[in-house]
């Protein structure tokens, strides 16, 4: 409730009366003030008529500035105003309202100052919520990575103490729930303040933006107290690219080491020579490989080629296969991990009675040593190469061979 002193105009320290209510109703007023009008809600005007004279006094007060007490206008020299002389009141009254509208425009900022808080109190809020959905990823990896250094740190140094020993090769791939496109080798150099920092082997282009995607890395499984690691899935902490060419990255290190079945695609064994038949050529002669005799292949009578260097095919997936070089000697292409090789894959069809064949540039992930002085190579299909004109169009594969992983499907023996 509010409560309105009136104070004498002749003496600011005097007071004579005082009225009280609620803006737009009739204040209660004591004995020597008999009547109040309410000319205004907010800024408002009340004309006192004292008792004994019927002189009256000019009242102003605001309500939203919280003023406790009344100001009261001397707008006629300390004398009180006589109603009798209409004009005067007129004039005096317009004065008011002028005031009115000057108090009104401090009142405005005050409102938009209001306006402006409501705005913040509901903008704020909803930025940060949209805000930790879009990152939950990361502040879900952050939260989990603080827990587990608490309480497993001991073990997870050693774990990357031995990776950057051993200089043990990564295989880095994009992940989004699943393996995606890969995006090079490398090596961890360091692992300081939490990060991996690593040398790059085998970069991938990419336009990609890395930084804070998740990735998967693969290594060579080992063991560490009673358990198999090969894999960790991580975050790009720190990415440097020159176009679309990766030249430094960092990783966050993981939250945990695990091991992961790393065989993305089903893969089937040839168990008869020559169900699978392949010809090699150094994948430096991509352009113009079918104009010349391939540098290696496989042959439909082993018995009779003795010691001779050929191909053995040991099983095919739709992602890649795992071949041997039989009695390998003379001039050969490179067969360094790294390297590739342009492979024309011919499989037997046995609804058509037919071979059915695929080009394809065959990218070599590992070699190994095979019985009797063989080489093994494991090799993943990194291109396909379809027939244009009187050449061969090469288009990139990121995961499988469709059309191989189809004929795979269409005759499962």
């Amino acid at each position: 409730m509010d409560i309105y002193l009136i104070v004498n105009l002749k003496s600011a320290n005097s007071t004579i009366g005082g009225c009280w209510g609620k803006p737009g109703r009739p204040p209660h007023c004591l004995s020597e003030v008999v009547a109040a009008i309410l000319l205004d809600f907010k800024w408002f005007i009340c004309v006192i008529i004292h008792a004994g004279t019927g002189k009256g006094y000019y009242l102003c007060k605001s309500i939203s500035a919280g003023v406790s007490g009344v100001n009261l206008l001397n707008l006629n020299g300390g004398n009180m105003l006589d109603f009798q002389a209409p004009h005067d009141f007129l004039a005096q009254l317009d004065y008011l309202r002028d005031v009115q509208r000057n108090f009104g425009g401090v009142s405005g900022r005050l409102d938009m100052f209001t306006v402006f808080t409501k705005i913040l109190t509901v903008v704020v809020p909803l930025v940060a919520v949209v805000a930790a959905w879009y990152y939950r990823h990361i502040f879900l990896f952050g939260a989990l990575r603080f827990v587990a250094r608490l309480f497993s740190r001991r073990s997870r140094r050693i774990v990357e103490n031995y990776l950057v020993s051993k200089g043990v090769m990564l295989d880095i791939y994009l992940y989004n729930g699943g393996v995606g496109r890969k995006l090079c080798n490398a090596r961890i150099s360091s692992v300081v303040g939490g990060r991996m920092k690593l040398s790059l082997i085998n970069v991938s282009p990419t336009g990609l933006k890395l930084k804070n995607q998740r990735v998967i890395c693969f290594c060579k499984p080992f063991a560490y107290s009673g358990r198999k690691i090969n894999a960790f899935v991580s975050l790009v902490g720190q990415v440097t690219k020159r176009g679309s060419v990766i030249k430094e990255m960092a990783l966050l290190t993981p939250v945990r080491y695990r091991f992961v079945i790393r065989r993305k695609h089903v893969r089937r064994a040839v168990s008869r020579e020559g169900a699978v038949r392949v010809k090699a050529w150094d994948g430096r002669r991509r352009k113009t490989f079918w104009m010349g005799k391939p540098d290696l292949q496989t042959v439909n009578n082993p018995a009779r080629y003795g010691d001779k260097t050929r191909l053995s095919v040991e099983n095919i997936s739709a992602g890649g296969m795992r071949m041997f070089i039989l009695h390998p000697k003379g001039q050969m292409p490179p067969l360094s991990a790294g390297n590739q090789l342009v492979l024309r894959v011919s499989l037997w069809n046995p609804k058509t009675k037919k071979y059915t064949y695929f080009n394809v540039i065959g990218t070599i992930r590992s070699r190994f040593k095979g019985k009797g002085g063989a080489i093994g190579l494991g090799i993943q299909f990194t291109a396909q190469g379809d027939k244009v004109g009187s050449g061969y169009v090469w288009k990139t594969l990121h995961g499988e061979m469709k059309a191989l992983a189809q004929f795979l499907e269409n005759n499962e023996s």
